[in-house]
């Protein structure tokens, strides 16, 4: 006999609820001779609110499905159209028939988020319901509202391997099989009575079709996913790393490998649970919690309980990139700006291509402006940036802290307006010079 597939729960759920639609409701007896045993039969009220179990006489027990069920009407013609391709051997009689559901065992408390047995299997049907039935797998993990990428994998995985979902490449969609009709109509259901989960996914999608296609469309500090990281953990201070990825929506921890490094975040394991937070031991850990108060709208509290460990510290990637991060530091080092050419001698390490490219970047974003003076173009600090102060707050103490990253620049800071081009390449040349000695 074909076994139904696993949508809604192990031992033989699927089949369970199949035989009370069909038949309708089944006593203890007709259950063990239909399953084998009764380790299916619910010893405790359902908590997802699918079936209703009731004494019909002290010692007979009677299963059915609730007809509280706010789902109910979707739910049983999917149930029915399951029982059509997978049929099963019970068949009504006459003292099964005459068995009623009593109000007492009707309810309608249910948790329509294990609908699927886990809340993370019945967000991921859903979300691709409302995208429209298929999706990219990368999109897909993306618009599933508060659920950690690996787990909704896990679930695509498992419907995929049910003959629920079919993936073609790095796309997903529904299968072709005839009860999957009535599937998305119960799907589509239930996104019309949880109509916020509804608008959390397309408000995700649509995020997730306006994001930077380029790796050189960065945030201040870097790869956007690093910026909602520090962001989520400077508002909510210690957090599981599901959580954490989560709130951030990011599926990997790629950006958290640097901040490691550098000491700014730091992460700790208590009974096989990893929390992760901010560094408090770091030199720059105030400025940095005003700067991301700042990108946060002020939405972050004034204390949290972040961790406090490490005894090496650094800043080399702070704004996702050492090429970003000296850029930076040497600008704000040199107060009246500097133009692309006196900024390669000044960081001789870096192609003048690629500071160019840094330097349109940080314009791009406000946060840099450029002023002409005798054909050449000079960058420095946009005022009117709205996080200008935080910023400046935060890079100066770095170059207090770590002055090898402006040792140059500081040589230069006196002579770039000043002098001529001819001279204020000797003295950068040999700023430059004696920084690298």
């Amino acid at each position: 006999m074909p076994v139904p597939p696993n949508l809604f729960g192990p031992y033989n759920r699927t089949g369970l609820l199949v035989a009370l639609a069909a038949v309708g409701p089944l006593r203890a007896t007709e259950l063990r001779c239909e399953f084998g045993d009764n380790s299916i039969m619910p010893r405790r009220r359902d908590v997802s609110g699918l079936m209703a179990r009731w004494l019909s006489t002290p010692r007979t027990r009677v299963l059915a499905m609730n007809p509280g069920y706010p789902l109910a009407a979707p739910l049983q013609r999917l149930l029915r159209s399951l029982a059509k391709s997978y049929p099963a051997s019970l068949a009504p009689t006459d003292s099964s028939t005459v068995i009623s559901v009593p109000k007492s065992a009707a309810s309608r408390e249910a948790d329509l988020d294990i609908l699927f047995s886990s809340r993370v299997r019945t967000l991921t049907l859903v979300t691709l319901e409302v995208l429209g039935g298929a999706s990219s797998l990368n999109k897909l993990k993306r618009c599933v509202p508060g659920e950690y990428y690996k787990s909704v994998r896990t679930a695509l995985n498992h419907f995929i391997d049910e003959g629920v979902l079919v993936r073609h490449g790095y796309n997903i969609e529904f299968g072709s099989t005839p009860w999957i009709r009535e599937l998305r109509r119960l799907l589509r259901a239930y996104a019309r009575i949880r109509s916020a989960i509804s608008g959390e996914i397309r408000e995700a999608a649509r995020g997730h079709a306006s994001r930077p296609g380029r790796l050189e469309d960065f945030d201040l500090l870097g790869p956007q996913a690093a910026s909602r990281i520090l962001v989520a953990l400077a508002r909510n201070g210690p957090m599981r790393y599901a959580r954490l990825f989560a709130e951030a929506r990011t599926e990997c921890d790629k950006s958290l490998t640097s901040l490691k490094r550098m000491g700014v975040v730091v992460d700790r394991s208590e009974r096989r649970v990893r929390t992760i937070s901010l560094n408090r031991a770091h030199p720059i850990y105030r400025e940095l919690r005003r700067l991301l108060a700042a990108i946060a709208g002020g939405d972050v509290p004034s204390s949290v309980s972040d961790f406090e460990a490490g005894a090496s510290f650094d800043v080399d990637m702070l704004f996702g990139r050492r090429l970003r991060t000296s850029v930076l530091l040497a600008i704000d080092a040199a107060q009246n700006g500097l133009d692309a050419s006196s900024l390669q001698r000044v960081l001789p390490e870096h192609d003048l291509f690629n500071l160019r490219r840094c330097l349109e970047q940080f314009e791009r974003l406000g946060i840099l402006g450029k002023r002409r003076w005798k054909n050449t173009l000079y960058y420095d600090f946009d005022r009117d940036y709205e996080h200008y102060p935080a910023l400046r707050g935060l890079l100066g103490p770095i170059n207090n802290r770590w002055p090898s990253y402006a040792a140059a620049g500081v040589d230069v800071l006196p002579q770039i307006e000043p002098l001529g081009r001819r001279r204020m390449h000797k003295c950068v040349s040999g700023a430059a010079k004696r920084k690298h000695a």
